[in-house]
């Protein structure tokens, strides 16, 4: 095989006048599946600016390894692997084995194929430095029907991209048609196109004779190279024949089973037509496919030797074709398990049927987009790049030995020295009270009911959920919106207009009592370093009187559980709505973030996250890490997931206090039909993500123009100067709140730059010791969209909110980031990657030489403002409007309820 695609590379690399054509001819894109990696030599040759891939199959093991997906070896089955996700320990060595086995294979042919290009094109680069990449990655693969697993954003799912299933190109001919009517139960049988049915071993072909022969009442269509094989002569329900219109015949509702090899265009056409099969894999990935069908019931899978076994294959096909609750009556048995083929099946192709998007246009929304914007290096995965050692903190486990090994050399040294009383001799007594305290600390479409929980806390996530309730009710949904109240200052800030029906619940004395003490937020502008403790009691407790008196509401959960919501939304921030979701049995739901990621929801759902290139949603740093950066990224990461997981089982302890049978939080989240994150995939760092979880980043920013007006007041002050800067810190930090120190070096910065106009996001625009400063306008509020979306303005100074990062990302603005507290560092560093933004500590703020200097650097700097701009044109076109999306899948949870089989456990794995 490798001398095959080598021989094949060289003599397509030595077409030069073919090559030098192709070159002229300037093509935007180039697409290929890199199966065959010789096409990217040839891309490379004739210097092409973009690429794709796109897959036949479900997944190619080399590109994975490529590109650094990650694939979890314990439950993601390899793409020619003979198992499905439940595998034991002798199971799961050789599905490692097989991944690595296949990998190597096609790796070694591709570098063979690369040898010979260079033998004519000795400058061009290696293929693996070629298809990492590529700007978007096909696959052929359907989320819903598939083995979960790890993906990135640039992976896109198409599968089932080559099944017709417009009935206009389902007609059947006459010829078929008449078979079938013969008959009440129709078989048809095909091994595909490689495997040879006329090749079959004589064993089996008696074997399968002896079947249709012993069922007279069904008819057997099979593809067969040699239909006047006088071996199967004069037997009247089999037909022969060496093409047949498969696609038509399994979308006839007169064809009953299909007896298949579990080649994926097989796979797909039999699962989007709702038909129950018999899987009897030969070879690559077909025994993958089969266990992938299998597991949504649908499907009886056999070995390719058990064709030798006429009765085990007649039992099998007899076992699909009959309902076994008719067997058994209507008494429910351990052998009925109220299990049928036919109608797991055509649940399936229901699911498949109204996904939320349709593969075709997908494919050509992102090939166009590819078209236009070229290769999207910050796409391109950081921790590929990183060595052995760096991605898997070998550097950093290392160190943790050596000072281990350290520490317990002194501690057991020091317990002889005392036993043997010669410590004073040794050590004084001071010393061992510090060593033990040190050694001590470094051991610790249809209209449908949907429910909203958002608590009344904190503007970013109050403005997120309302614009999803208004968002639905705008579509035409019943949208009931719960907004226990934390934080009363929001009580007139609920960002809902057109979603009427709000039911709010009044704090208990209690909470209060513990808001007054989380609402005074200054020190915020003085705190230094991540302190993942923070105030960590104060949430738990708030959090937890929350919930209790959430959960003590019986009379409004009874009336709650009577409306028979179809789908339950909220934002797992806060995981009380959980037991909520128990108490009213809800029968599905979905998660929305106002942010771009949860670490905890993260670890519960066994998500992915490299924390050596991945930065935690409250890491200070990007994704290149030195080894401290990366010790710290982890720890980050850790700590505040486990205060936010342990805040989550608080809230559990106090809702069973009310419904004890309730199932915890950690058990109903995972159960999510989707997770929609605020997370823009063309600007968020890449990072390992499942199918299930839906980028809808940008959602809360308005960008049409009739939302964009802004009023004279605002435009007469933008035509003062010919540079404006916008200042805001957002809602939590408050300005006049900020240090003494800062505001003097803000208010020298301002008179030093008299011809530019600063407007400032200031809490008291009375204060006397800005008032009076002719450049300098100070508000309370203002419409920072609307202004960002105004050419006239020059710059934005932000504290780096989400929603400010997205806003002015969408509308070009070049910019200096100032992080506060929470993700905002992690914020600033994304946009800075980009090129359009300065990131500056808050403590800066103190040095007016420091702040003026990033000013004028990006004020001047023509590079910031053209980068800001080619981030907002990219992301101003994306292939898909984030609202849209919402509301598709949505609507598909809704009217599909839970996918149980989606459900990604790989921690509930004990092998």
């Amino acid at each position: 095989m490798s001398s095959l695609f080598s021989s094949h590379c060289r003599n397509v690399m030595s077409k030069a006048r073919l090559i030098e054509e192709l070159k002229n001819e300037n093509f935007d894109l180039a697409i290929t599946e890199p199966f065959d990696t010789c096409a990217y030599a040839l891309f490379e040759a004739i210097s092409i600016r973009a690429h794709v891939a796109v897959y036949s199959c479900s997944r190619l093991d080399h590109v994975s390894e490529i590109i650094g997906q990650p694939v979890p070896l314990s439950y993601v089955p390899g793409m020619q692997s003979s198992f499905g996700e439940k595998m034991n320990i002798w199971e799961r060595f050789m599905n490692y084995f097989q991944f690595k086995g296949s990998s190597y294979i096609f790796q070694t042919i591709g570098d063979k194929g690369y040898e010979a290009a260079k033998e004519f094109y000795p400058n061009i680069r290696s293929w693996r430095e070629v298809v990492p990449e590529a700007s978007f990655i096909f696959t052929n693969s359907i989320p819903y029907l598939d083995f979960p697993s790890p993906t990135f954003d640039k992976m896109i799912p198409i599968g089932g991209f080559t099944v017709k299933t417009d009935k206009k190109y389902l007609v059947l001919e006459k010829k078929w048609s008449k078979i079938l009517n013969q008959r009440r139960t129709n078989v048809l049988i095909s091994f595909g196109t490689n495997a040879r049915s006329v090749e079959m071993p004589e064993e089996y072909k008696k074997s399968l004779l002896e079947v249709f022969k012993s069922m007279p009442n069904t008819t057997f269509i099979w593809k067969y190279e040699n239909p006047e094989d006088p071996f199967i002569k004069d037997i009247e329900n089999v037909y022969l024949s060496s093409w047949f219109p498969q696609n038509e015949l399994l979308a006839d509702p007169r064809l009953t089973v299909f007896i298949t090899h579990g080649g994926l265009a097989s796979v797909m056409e039999l699962a989007t037509m709702g038909k129950p099969a018999v899987m009897i894999p030969l070879a690559a990935d077909q025994t993958r496919n089969a266990e992938m069908l299998k597991r949504h019931g649908g499907a009886a899978v056999l070995t390719k030797f058990d064709l030798a076994n006429p009765n085990l294959v007649k039992d099998t096909i007899e076992n699909v074709l009959t309902d076994p609750r008719q067997k058994h009556g209507n008494h429910k048995t351990d052998n009925s398990k109220s299990f049928s083929y036919k109608k797991n099946a055509e649940r399936l192709a229901e699911i498949l049927n109204n996904q939320p998007t349709k593969p075709l246009e997908t494919l050509v929304k992102y090939v166009e987009f590819a078209a236009r914007f070229g290769k999207l290096p910050l796409m391109d995965n950081y921790g590929r790049h990183q060595s052995f050692i760096e991605y898997y903190f070998v550097d950093l486990i290392s160190i943790s030995l050596v000072l281990a090994s350290v520490f317990l050399y002194l501690f057991f040294k020091i317990v002889i020295l005392i036993v043997l009383n010669k410590l004073d001799n040794y050590l004084g007594m001071k010393t061992v009270v510090l060593f033990t305290i040190l050694l001590l600390f470094t051991l610790e479409s249809s209209s449908f009911k949907i429910l909203i929980y958002t608590n009344l806390f904190g503007h970013s996530h109050v403005k997120a959920l309302g614009i999803v309730a208004d968002t639905l009710t705008d579509a035409g949904h019943n949208v009931t919106v719960l907004m226990p109240i934390i934080e009363r200052r929001f009580i007139n800030e609920t960002c809902l207009n057109s979603t009427k029906n709000v039911i709010f619940i009044e704090q208990d004395d209690y909470s209060k009592r513990l808001i007054e003490k989380w609402s005074n937020r200054s020190s915020v502008w003085t705190s230094g370093g991540i302190t993942p403790f923070n105030k960590a009691t104060v949430i738990s407790n708030l959090f937890g009187a929350h919930c209790k008196n959430v959960m003590s509401q019986t009379e409004l959960i009874k009336e709650m559980k009577k409306e028979n919501f179809d789908l339950a939304i909220t934002e797992p921030f806060d995981t009380c709505a959980y037991a909520f979701f128990e108490a009213i049995s809800i029968r599905a739901h979905v998660a929305v973030y106002s942010c771009s990621r949860l670490d905890h929801v993260s670890e519960i759902i066994g998500q992915p996250v490299p924390p050596s290139y991945v930065p935690g949603m409250y890491s200070p740093y990007g994704e290149k890490m030195n080894i401290w950066e990366r010790l710290e990224n982890y720890f980050v990461f850790k700590a505040r997931s486990y205060m936010f997981q342990a805040i989550g089982d608080r809230n559990y302890e106090e809702a069973r206090k009310f419904y004890p049978n309730i199932r915890p939080w950690r058990e109903v989240l995972p159960e999510a039909s989707f997770i929609f994150t605020n997370s823009i995939q063309f600007l968020d760092f890449p990072s390992p993500t499942f199918d299930k979880i839906i980028p809808i980043g940008g959602y809360t920013v308005k960008t049409e123009k009739k939302f964009l007006n802004l009023e004279e007041k605002w435009s007469g002050i933008l035509d003062e100067r010919k540079t404006n800067v916008l200042i805001s810190f957002g809602t939590n930090a408050k300005s006049d709140e900020m240090p003494e120190k800062y505001k003097k070096s803000l208010l020298k910065v301002f008179k030093s730059m008299p011809n530019t106009t600063f407007i400032w996001k200031y809490e008291n625009p009375e204060d006397p010791l800005i008032k009076g400063i002719e450049n300098v306008h100070l508000s309370s509020w203002l419409p920072q969209n609307e202004l960002l979306a105004d050419h006239r303005l020059t710059a934005f100074i932000t504290h780096g909110g989400l929603a400010s990062v997205l806003e002015l990302a969408m509308m070009g603005k070049p910019a200096i980031t100032i992080p506060v507290a929470a993700d905002q560092t992690r914020n600033g560093e994304m946009l800075k990657r980009h090129g359009g933004s300065i990131l500056l500590s808050k403590f800066d703020l103190a040095n007016a030489e420091v702040v003026k200097g990033a000013i004028e650097k990006v004020m001047n700097d023509k590079r910031y403002k053209k980068n800001a701009e080619r981030l907002a044109e990219i992301l101003r076109n994306q292939p898909t409007k984030p609202l849209e999306k919402l509301v598709k899948h949505l609507e598909f949870a809704a009217r599909i309820f839970k996918f149980a089989i989606r459900s990604e456990k790989p921690n509930d794995k004990n092998d």
